[in-house]
């Protein structure tokens, strides 16, 4: 996993389906990654306002929540990828999550090889360091604190403010 270990990366997995989401935890923590596993949104909600894992697997139909409140709540508090997962997908489903800031979308049935692939590459590509901009000569910059530093690197990058 590029520079750091899998054992580094937390991975949050809400599900229903207690057999599915046995079978991707265990597919997961054979990969060397940490996994807490939840059977509804309030619990998964309650969790993260603890710890922040590296990524969150949420099934669609998941009790305790629609899973638009779901992920608006998930978008307004963490900056973790999500991925959702659903039993009976369809195009505007997968559209709807992603707009609601999923960062990809897995349709059920499918292998806990693929899971563990994509939630792989996802991390990957979270934790990849952005190309820098060079700001040594932006006026007033060695007045900025480190985060202030931060924050500007990313507006200069075009990065959001979600």
């Amino acid at each position: 996993m590029g520079q750091e270990s899998a054992a580094a990366h937390e991975v949050y997995i809400a599900d229903n389906d207690l057999a599915f989401r046995s079978a991707v935890a265990s597919g997961l923590e054979i990969a060397g990654y940490r996994v807490t596993s939840f059977s509804d949104g309030p619990s998964l909600l309650a969790a993260i306002l603890s710890r922040t894992p590296d990524c969150l697997l949420i099934d669609f139909h998941v009790k305790g929540n629609s899973h638009a409140d779901l992920l608006g709540d998930l978008g307004s508090r963490v900056m973790t990828p999500i991925v959702t997962m659903a039993d009976d997908p369809d195009i505007e489903l997968a559209v709807s999550t992603m707009k609601k800031s999923a960062s990809d979308f897995v349709s059920k049935p499918c292998a806990v090889e693929s899971v563990v692939g994509r939630i792989k590459t996802i991390i990957d590509h979270h934790n990849e360091p952005a190309s820098k901009v060079d700001l040594s000569n932006f006026r007033g910059g060695d007045r900025l604190t480190p985060r202030e530093r931060d924050v500007l690197q990313k507006i200069a990058l075009g990065t959001s403010n979600k």
